[in-house]
């Protein structure tokens, strides 16, 4: 988990203790949910715009709503481009491809 991750859910569990709501209530949630980097950090390495980063988001955002998708749902949402073909085992090796820390999920970034 990077440090900015581990702020970010200190700063959520800090919040939930000072205003009565549950921390484990508070730490489920900051651990189920994943938001991307800031969209500077995005925009100067994939060189999309910021409007084109919103937009790709919010596409994924409905398809994923936690904000990491597995394998299984990356295959179901690849296989809607090729609908002609079986594309299960390219969308394997994408997914592998995508999945550089070998965790089983892939987020926005």
């Amino acid at each position: 988990m990077n440090v900015r991750r581990v702020e970010s859910i200190s700063a959520q569990l800090e919040e939930a203790s000072s205003t009565g709501d549950s921390v484990e209530d508070e730490l489920e949630m900051a651990t189920v949910r994943h938001r991307p980097e800031a969209l500077e950090l995005l925009e100067a390495q994939s060189k999309f715009t910021k409007k084109e980063l919103q937009i790709l988001y919010r596409g994924f955002k409905n398809e994923c709503p936690s904000g990491v998708v597995n394998e299984e749902t990356f295959k179901e949402i690849y296989s809607q481009f090729f609908p002609q073909g079986d594309s299960t085992t390219y969308a394997h090796f994408l997914f592998n491809a995508f999945d550089t820390d070998h965790n089983g999920a892939v987020s926005f970034e």
